[in-house]
């Protein structure tokens, strides 16, 4: 199919003229070779490494795009009470962005609140509470979801821990005190409910 000589030969002709111009020319002295290596080597180190932080920041706003566009697709999904389809653009979003504690709220929010599964719930608000403790509905849902499953000792101690992540100044922060206070009196009255064993 080719001639012999053609394609084939014209690229290793190529390559010949570029190391041809990476050697030295024949007339420099050895000496004066190294003296110009060890001008370009002190040059080099004066030079500031080539600045990536511009590219970085491109390729960190494209990932943050689709991590939105799959979060934006999560919500609409629950919304159309598609749950199935609503887990997996969540789980599209942890992908790119696993320390994201409100993605994994979100799929416990799935689990809670429309598949009525708050096992399931509770091992991604517990997850969400790891990733981002700072996240304050993290806190709040699995105290509720706690609560609902009968586990009030562990809720109440979700709310505590909570509110010492979150700043006071935090607009969840007056809500978990009054969930923490209904809590102490729940438990207080069945406390007080319970005989007393002799």
């Amino acid at each position: 199919m080719f001639k012999k000589g053609g394609l084939f030969s014209s690229f290793g002709r190529k390559k010949e003229i570029e190391a041809e111009e990476l050697t030295p020319a024949a007339s420099e002295s050895s000496s004066e070779t190294a003296e110009n290596e060890k001008d370009d080597a002190a040059e080099a180190a004066q030079q500031p490494m080539y600045d990536n932080s511009k590219a970085l920041e491109r390729i960190a706003a494209q990932f943050n795009q689709v991590d939105k566009t799959e979060i934006n697709a999560g919500a609409r999904a629950f919304g159309q009470k598609d749950y199935d389809e609503a887990i997996e653009h969540y789980e599209k979003a942890l992908s790119i962005n696993p320390s994201d504690g409100s993605i994994y709220n979100n799929i416990g929010n799935v689990f809670f609140r429309g598949k009525n599964e708050p096992e399931a719930a509770q091992l991604y608000y517990m997850k969400a509470t790891e990733v981002q403790p700072s996240f304050n509905f993290s806190w709040l849902n699995l105290a509720i979801c706690q609560r609902d499953l009968g586990r009030k000792a562990s809720a109440l101690e979700t709310v505590r821990k909570g509110l010492n992540h979150l700043d006071p100044k935090d607009n969840l922060f007056g809500v978990l005190v009054k969930l923490e206070a209904e809590l102490e009196a729940s438990e207080s009255e069945s406390k007080e409910s319970k005989p007393e064993q002799i």
